[in-house]
């Protein structure tokens, strides 16, 4: 269902660039001015409807030393990414010992590492403390994305 959104959004983005651009080109004489317009009506229409998850992220907390850090570094980094819970919500990291960025809201101190927290255009969705392996943390976190509607669409991206 995301996917099928996702490729819906991209299809009316293309066709509105698509549209702008010839209907410029019959309204202007210069081609090099239809462009720029073309250019202009393409970010200008991105910026207003940007993706379904902007403001989305998984914030990690670690600190230096911190073994499950470590184990969750071999086990999940090199593949979050490239998941759709990463692609939605990408990893930003932050040292326990780092003062808390100003543009982060979380419902309760962080004390304890690795903590992920989903964020949602900078406030505190829900939290997993600890790495509980593979498998636990996989499930942990879709719970957590049920509690973010997909904006624009009817369902989520863990259901």
């Amino acid at each position: 269902m995301l996917t099928q959104f996702l490729i819906h959004s991209n299809i009316q983005i293309m066709l509105f660039v698509v549209w702008s651009s010839n209907d410029l080109m019959h309204s202007s004489g210069s081609t090099m001015s239809c462009f720029l317009k073309s250019l202009v009506l393409t970010f200008s229409f991105l910026s207003m409807f940007s993706t379904a998850w902007a403001g989305t992220n998984l914030i990690m907390v670690e600190e230096q030393g911190c073994l499950w850090c470590i184990r969750w570094n071999e086990e999940i980094a090199p593949i979050y990414p490239k998941t759709e819970e990463g692609a939605h919500a990408p990893l930003r990291r932050i040292d326990l010992h780092d003062p808390q960025p100003s543009d982060l809201t979380f419902k309760l101190p962080v004390r304890f590492t690795p903590t992920f927290i989903l964020m949602d255009n900078g406030i505190e969705v829900g939290r997993i403390e600890g790495y509980p392996g593979e498998d636990f943390f996989w499930g942990l976190l879709g719970v957590l994305f049920q509690r973010i509607p997909i904006r624009g669409a009817t369902t989520n991206i863990a259901g």
